[in-house]
């Protein structure tokens, strides 16, 4: 493990988000119950934007964005843990079934709010 963890930034995680949405490779967990961060499809989730190709493990994988940090695979500032924790849970009901009408509305405040952070 490494002397310092990876950061997770809110603001940076809404970058990567941003970047993932313009080259369509934003994608969801549709049908699972456990968190994924990257898809076979090589699309990968809100928080699985951010994590760089050096960073990133399987290990991560069916851990929530505060399960990353109790199992020291990323730090999060306290600050950004709850914004962070909320992109997350608005971004995997942008595929619940019936669609929920507020579920982008609710993804996109999210993702401001991690801007603004």
């Amino acid at each position: 493990m490494p002397d310092t963890l990876f950061l997770l930034k809110a603001r940076e995680v809404a970058k990567a988000v941003r970047k993932a949405m313009a080259e369509e490779r934003l994608g969801y967990q549709c049908g699972h119950e456990e968190c994924q961060y990257r898809y076979s499809d090589g699309a990968v989730c809100a928080i699985g934007a951010a994590l760089p190709d050096n960073i990133y493990t399987e290990e991560m994988e069916g851990h929530s964005v505060q399960g990353l940090k109790i199992r020291k695979l990323v730090d999060i500032r306290p600050q950004d843990i709850d914004l962070l924790t909320e992109l997350q849970s608005a971004h995997d009901m942008l595929c619940e079934e019936p669609p929920n009408p507020n579920s982008e509305a609710r993804f996109a405040r999210a993702l401001a709010d991690c801007e603004a952070a």
